[in-house]
């Protein structure tokens, strides 16, 4: 017999990595909107040293509510399916894409501010897409599957935009999610063992 409040606690416990970063960003967001923090937390700005921090913290920030909201949902379901396989692997992977996509977008995006989760979002997109070929299981089939069909879409993304879309950390953000899949891959340096 199963205890059921055990087997809560397990699914809880997989998620918990994802759903503190998701909380931390809405928390960051509600402090910023209330004026408590408002221009604390460093935004990435291209070959600046002082942009430099930013790196870390782009995914954090985000400059409106649609913003943060059109952001919320794509980010929750990659999350989770990154997070199926434990909070180490999703935090691996999470700040393998921060860090490779923040020093490209650093050394190789427009001179201008770069906030928010999309970078990010892109390279879990990658990520989810390009770990069948390195990794191939059913269930990794039917994650790049269902990823693709649903948000395919999304690739539109990668291509200069206008409106102060950050289309660089897009595209950053992809080819670091392919490259951290062949990282993470079944022979990849950071497979489990």
């Amino acid at each position: 017999m199963v205890d059921v409040s055990q087997s809560q606690n397990s699914t809880l416990n997989r998620f918990s990595a994802a759903l503190i970063m998701i909380g931390l960003i809405w928390l960051l967001f509600i402090l910023q909107l209330i004026g408590i923090m408002p221009d604390l937390i460093p935004r990435l700005l291209p070959r600046h040293i002082s942009g430099l921090p930013g790196i870390l913290s782009m995914p954090f920030l985000h400059g409106s509510f649609a913003h943060l909201v059109s952001n919320t949902v794509p980010l929750v379901l990659f999350a989770a399916l990154i997070s199926l396989k434990g909070n180490r692997y999703f935090l691996q992977v999470t700040l393998f894409i921060v860090i490779l996509s923040g020093a490209m977008l650093w050394l190789m995006g427009r001179g201008a501010f770069h906030i928010g989760a999309s970078g990010l979002i892109f390279g879990y997109f990658g990520f989810l897409l390009m770990r069948t070929y390195y990794s191939p299981s059913i269930g990794t089939i039917i994650i790049s599957t269902g990823v693709l069909v649903f948000y395919g879409g999304i690739l539109y993304g990668v291509l200069p935009q206008g409106g102060g879309i950050s289309w660089e950390g897009h595209l950053f953000g992809f080819l670091s999610g392919v490259a951290v899949a062949k990282l993470i891959g079944e022979k990849g340096v950071l497979s489990r063992r």
